[in-house]
């Protein structure tokens, strides 16, 4: 879909708990394999658009979570690249949304532009709203034209989200370029993923898909999906950093349930620690839908489908034999100790390959 771009920078349904989809997937086919039987949830998530099912599996996993007192420090080379991505975002790189956005408009529309406002609410009528009505039709039709999605009170939104820019592929004069512009989705909006479903924590949650004059030509939702992903984002996080459920403690107010802790430094570092004590639990394997990545895809499906292999495996075989040549390391010291018996088995090549530049060294 042409309306969707290059990049994807949200999904197109809500996060899912991905632990509960493989416990159904097992009650299905009659109970667990034997080689299911792992202390470490391995997924592969292809095309996902943005993280939110690792974020609902992790907040989950936090939820249950037993602690190990397992720590880790953040490497020199992700520093690195993270402050690469920082500086992208700063006021100095040079980003007008509003001119890009507009462009790719102008290209997605084509000799329709004028008549977009109708296109607009074809869309919503015909797409949106049959399947998810608590998307406004004032907020999706102000989002396809603007670009905001989110907007809260009486505030301006004057100045660029720089974390919309990507990089695409293209041609000038005959060469083959990489252009840094806004390259995503224009015409389905971050509401599927984020603001038409929530965890039901308590009455106050469940109100937020409550239906005004329901069945009656004044019918109407109380809340927006506004509110809901604001409601998504609070729950996991908070879950994510105390272990606890987010729980509305107001009608109507989705901020109701934030805690001002009483030693903020001292809860910082335990929300930290909790956090970090995930890393040995699961492991997602996050791949977007982009054009080279969306060929790779395929090829992961095949391997899937025709060869009955864990394709996980291959891609941390290759991102490991990566690592180990840019940092010089070898791959037992580049995995925590709960992973070397695993990693051994599935690829001892790479094992092989250490071991003999340790003896020669």
């Amino acid at each position: 879909m042409e309306g969707l771009g290059v990049h994807r920078f949200w999904g197109l349904s809500p996060a899912e708990d991905l632990t509960q989809l493989l416990e159904r997937a097992r009650e299905e086919s009659g109970g667990a394999a034997e080689d299911d039987q792992d202390d470490v949830l391995r997924v592969l998530c292809i095309g996902a658009g943005d993280i939110r099912h690792a974020l609902r599996t992790a907040a989950n996993l936090r939820r249950k979570q037993k602690a190990n007192g397992c720590k880790r420090r953040v490497e020199f080379r992700e520093v690195d690249a993270l402050e690469q991505v920082l500086k992208s975002w700063s006021e100095g790189a040079p980003f007008d949304v509003q001119n890009l956005r507009d462009r790719r408009l102008r290209h997605f529309y084509g000799q329709r532009y004028d008549h977009r406002v109708g296109i607009v609410d074809g869309d919503y009528q015909n797409a949106v709203k049959p399947h998810a009505s608590i998307i406004h039709y004032k907020q999706y039709k102000h989002w396809r034209e603007t670009g905001i999605a989110f907007e809260f009170g009486d505030e301006t939104y004057t100045m660029p989200n720089r974390s919309m820019a990507s990089y695409a592929k293209g041609r000038e004069r005959g060469e083959s370029k990489l252009r840094r512009g806004f390259w995503t989705d224009v015409q389905v909006g971050p509401y599927f993923a984020w603001g038409i479903d929530c965890e039901r924590t308590n009455q106050h949650a469940t109100d937020l898909f409550k239906v005004a004059n329901k069945g009656m030509a004044t019918e109407q939702h109380r809340h927006t999906a506004v509110h809901v992903a604001v409601f998504n984002v609070l729950s996991m996080l908070h879950t994510l950093e105390t272990g606890a459920s987010y729980t509305m403690r107001k009608a109507g107010d989705v901020y109701s349930g934030i805690e001002r802790p009483s030693d903020p430094q001292k809860f910082a570092t335990s929300c930290a620690e909790g956090i970090m004590q995930l890393k040995d639990n699961v492991s997602i394997v996050l791949m977007s839908g982009d054009s080279v990545q969306s060929a790779l895809s395929s090829r992961i499906m095949r391997i899937i489908i025709e060869k009955n292999m864990n394709p996980i495996e291959r891609v941390e075989r290759s991102s490991l034999i990566v690592a180990s040549t840019i940092t010089g390391k070898s791959v037992p010291d580049l995995l925590a100790p709960a992973h070397h018996q695993r990693i051994k088995d599935a690829a001892p090549q790479i094992y092989d390959i250490s071991s003999r530049q340790e003896s020669s060294d």
